[in-house]
C-alpha cells in the first residue's frame, strides 16, 4: 500500500521534469527563431594605404630617418646594430633647410660646435678639436676650406674613439661625408637661391647610365657660388665640379670614381 506522502513526492517530481523540458524547448524554439531572422550586416569597406619608403640615395626621398651607415664600421650597417653613437644628417634635411655649408648641416647633431679656426673647416666633436680633418667616404682630409654640400648624400658623425679603423683621431670623434652615387635611373636638377649679403647659388646635379646595359654610370654635380660678406669690401666666389663614374660590370662587383 503506497502512502500519501510518497505519492506526493512522485508527482512533484513529475511537474518539475515537465517544466524543465517545456523550458528546453522555449529556449531552443526562440534560439531557431532569433538565428533564422537574424541577418548579415555588411560593414563598410576600408581602405587602407601607404607609400613605399624611398632610400637615401633617392634624390626624391623625403626621410629623415636614416637606418644605416658607414662611418663606424666602413660598411653598411644598421645603425642600431652598431655598437658606438652615429647621428646622421641626410640630404631631405640638407634639402629642407637650404644648406649651403657642412657648417650650417651639423648644426642639427648634438654635441658639435664649430672649432677655433675660421679660415678652415673644423669643428669640436664632444669638446675635443676634430684638428682639422674630416672624413670623404672614409678617407681623410686635412685642413680643407669651403666644403661643398652640392654632392653630399649624407653626413655621418661619429661621436666616440674611433682609432681602431681610422688610425690617429681625436677621441671626441669624427665626421664622415658621405658623397651621392652615380643612379642607374636619370636624374636631372637645377637649382637657384638667393640670400643676404648678394648671395646666390646655382647647383646642377645629373646622372644616368652611359651604356644600355646600365654597366657604366655617371654623375655630374657643380655649384658655383657668390657673396659678399659683413664686411666691407670682402667678397667670395666658389666654384665647385665634383664629376663621378660607376663601373657595375656584375651583381656582385663595383667600382667608384670621384673627382673634385
Amino acid at each position: 500500500m503506497i502512502t500519501p506522502p510518497f505519492r506526493f513526492r512522485n508527482l512533484s517530481l513529475l511537474a518539475l521534469l515537465l517544466s524543465n523540458a517545456i523550458d528546453v524547448q522555449a529556449t531552443s524554439q526562440s534560439a531557431t527563431e532569433k538565428k533564422a531572422s537574424s541577418k548579415p550586416i555588411a560593414l563598410k569597406e576600408i581602405s587602407v594605404m601607404d607609400k613605399k619608403m624611398r632610400g637615401t640615395s633617392d634624390p626624391y626621398s623625403t626621410e629623415y630617418a636614416v637606418p644605416n651607415a658607414t662611418a663606424a664600421t666602413k660598411t653598411d650597417t644598421p645603425i642600431m646594430e652598431t655598437p658606438v653613437s652615429i647621428q646622421v644628417v641626410p640630404r631631405a634635411v640638407m634639402n629642407d633647410q637650404q644648406v649651403i655649408s657642412v657648417g650650417d648641416a651639423l648644426k642639427n647633431v648634438s654635441g658639435v660646435q664649430p672649432g677655433a679656426y675660421t679660415f678652415y673647416d673644423n669643428f669640436m666633436i664632444r669638446g675635443f678639436d676634430s684638428g682639422q680633418s674630416t672624413y670623404r667616404n672614409g678617407l681623410r682630409q686635412f685642413a680643407i676650406t669651403n666644403l661643398e654640400t652640392a654632392n653630399l648624400n649624407q653626413i655621418e658623425v661619429l661621436k666616440g674613439p674611433a682609432a681602431v679603423l681610422f688610425g690617429r683621431v681625436q677621441p671626441g670623434g669624427l665626421v664622415n661625408l658621405d658623397t651621392k652615387r652615380p643612379l642607374d635611373t636619370p636624374y636631372y636638377s637645377v637649382q637657384q637661391q638667393f640670400g643676404s649679403y648678394s648671395l646666390y647659388r646655382t647647383t646642377v646635379d645629373a646622372t644616368g647610365p652611359i651604356l644600355k646595359d646600365k654597366s657604366l654610370l655617371y654623375r655630374m654635380n657643380i655649384a658655383y657660388t657668390d657673396n659678399n660678406t659683413f664686411r666691407d669690401f670682402a667678397h667670395q666666389e666658389h666654384i665647385f665640379i665634383a664629376p663621378s663614374l660607376t663601373w657595375r660590370p656584375t651583381d656582385k662587383f663595383e667600382a667608384n670614381l670621384d673627382i673634385e
